[in-house]
């Protein structure tokens, strides 16, 4: 069969990917679209529409390349410009970003997207006060926007805002596909909870439980009985911890409660904002810690132990600038006096053997089956480097010594700026000054790592 631009089969195959898209099944319609460009590559709307795509997958390279061919096609397209500076953004390249969005707010002033757009650019230059009136401008517009009001929350909260981050992240509900589970107990609202029974669950990643079940604390301290809802992996670690009374996995029968918070929330109801009322670390610990080091970390000698995370959930829509790859740690191994555990579990254990380091690094993965094991694990080492996953929250948690990689345009808890965080008073920063270029970060790191190592 021959496909043209006019022809039948083509404007079937095309309806029907746009039918995917809009429903969800991304890999159908990249499928199509994919196979549409083999028979007509100079179709802008098929272009843009697989740029869409590609851009989620966070396959930004290839993003690139489909939305210059449009934009070389069609230039004077608004949709192109906009889709085009959003990949820029991702890529690192803002001012051509900013370029970008700028020229279709000049033609069409009055459209919400353009500027959400914009204040993804400026946000991504730590521009925030730029940033927060561009959302203002596209709520303004629109003010069921749920994507500008999320991301206004989010850059309230990396811009140090906090009462009003929290505030208006519960915006995050009106986000299609974020809903909350069908719990028993009233919302709970900040009211007097004495003597009540509260259910808080979680309602995103591990990491995110790990950062915020202390906030379950201050409820305690309020005289709640305070149980948890959490994901199957995290059961055994949070019976731990003291201010929670009960903890149950997805899926698991609950007791009757009077009362239901999500964990994110937490801190917005509680009205607890500011380091002055936050619970510190550390707030996660384990019986007998001292007594529980697992023996496969023995070494002979005194070496310093670290552990290692080189890669996150690769299912994380930052994933591609968050995780650095085995190869950039590399580098850490050349210090003397360490010895190296890899904390990596998932599909990315295997960079080990592939990248040849078997003798200089010692893979775990077969022994931690639950954040628990890994929590044991981190209780028996002298330090954590990690990119920003769930195993830096953990050893945050904790109180141990953890050095986090991150990527130029962060996540929002980290701030844009500061070496340390108040989250986690053991923790230390290292960031990315040039997007997409960890050389300089990885090199700072050994300075750093021979000279603690050196004044063991």
């Amino acid at each position: 069969m021959t496909i043209t631009q006019h022809s039948t089969d083509f404007q079937e195959i095309f309806d029907q990917a746009l039918r995917f898209q809009r429903d969800g099944d991304a890999a159908r319609a990249e499928l199509l679209y994919q196979k549409l460009l083999l028979y007509f590559p100079d179709h802008t709307p098929t272009l843009i529409n697989l740029g869409v795509l590609l851009k989620n997958k966070g396959h930004l390279e290839a993003a690139m390349a489909v939305y210059t061919r449009a934009y070389t096609l069609d230039p004077q397209s608004l949709s192109v410009l906009g889709n085009l500076g959003n990949v820029l953004c991702r890529l690192g390249r803002l001012d051509e970003s900013l370029a970008c969005h700028d020229q279709v707010l000049k033609s069409r002033p009055d459209t919400p997207e353009a500027y959400y757009n914009k204040g993804l650019t400026l946000r991504a230059m730590g521009r925030f006060p730029q940033a927060i009136f561009c959302f203002d401008r596209a709520l303004a517009l629109r003010s069921e926007y749920a994507d500008a009001a999320w991301d206004r929350a989010f850059t309230l909260l990396m811009a140090g805002e906090l009462q009003e981050g929290f505030a208006a992240y519960e915006a995050r509900w009106a986000i299609p596909g974020v809903t909350k589970p069908e719990l028993s107990g009233v919302p709970w609202n900040g009211e007097d909870i004495s003597h009540k029974r509260i259910l808080v669950y979680a309602e995103q990643g591990f990491g995110d439980t790990l950062h915020f079940i202390r906030y379950a604390e201050l409820l305690k301290r309020r005289k709640a009985e305070v149980h948890a809802y959490v994901q199957p992996e995290l059961v055994s670690l949070l019976k731990n911890c003291s201010f929670l009374s009960n903890v149950y996995p997805y899926g698991d029968t609950l007791p009757r409660c009077d009362m239901q918070a999500p964990l994110l929330s937490l801190p917005h109801l509680i009205g607890a904002t500011s380091t002055a009322f936050w619970p510190e670390a550390p707030y996660i610990s384990l019986p007998e810690m001292s007594t529980n080091i697992p023996d496969f970390l023995n070494r002979p000698g005194k070496l310093f132990k670290i552990g290692i995370v080189w890669a996150g959930n690769p299912n994380h829509r930052n994933d591609k600038q968050r995780s650095i790859g085995l190869p950039s740690f590399i580098k850490l191994l050349t210090v003397p006096g360490t010895a190296f555990f890899s904390l990596q579990v998932g599909e990315r254990r295997n960079d080990i053997k592939t990248y040849g380091v078997e003798g200089l690094v010692d893979d775990l993965a077969d022994s931690l089956s639950s954040f628990l094991d890994t929590a044991k694990t981190i209780a028996g080492l002298d330090l954590i480097i990690t990119v920003d996953t769930a195993v830096a929250h953990l050893a945050g948690a904790m109180g141990r010594l953890v050095w986090v990689v991150l990527p130029k345009i962060g996540d929002w808890r980290w701030g844009a700026k500061d070496t340390v965080t108040p989250w986690y008073p053991s923790m230390r920063l290292f960031r990315q000054t040039v997007f997409a270029e960890w050389n300089d970060v990885l090199e700072e790191m050994v300075t750093q790592l021979d000279a603690v190592v050196t004044a063991q």
